[in-house]
């Protein structure tokens, strides 16, 4: 894809998640119009507002703590890796629980 570069976190060991970003890239709202995607979710999803990562003990060095201390996400340790994705601040008080399938736990 045209100007689109992909940076990906040096560093994270085999324990955490792989980290990546897009340094260029900015809410959905902002994107040019004619690039804009549709901003209405049919189950009424707007944004996503908290990031919580679960993984087992990790390093102090880690770069998932390093992300949890800067605000940028939260974490939790648990004995298996969850990815919690929480949109518009939970207002709805709803969730859909992915498991076994995936380790993701959608909550709106």
């Amino acid at each position: 894809m045209p100007e689109l570069t992909l940076q990906i976190a040096e560093g994270s060991g085999l324990e955490e998640p792989m980290w990546g970003y897009i340094q260029a890239g900015r809410p959905p709202a902002e994107a040019p119009a004619d690039r804009r995607q549709p901003l209405e979710h049919p189950a009424g999803l707007r944004e996503i507002t908290t990031v919580r990562v679960v993984c087992p003990l990790l390093e102090k060095t880690s770069l998932t703590l390093a992300m949890t201390h800067a605000g940028v996400i939260s974490s939790n340790t648990g004995p298996e890796n969850l990815l919690e994705l929480q949109f518009d601040g939970c207002h709805q008080d709803r969730s859909m629980d992915f498991r076994p399938d995936l380790p993701l736990v959608f909550r709106w």
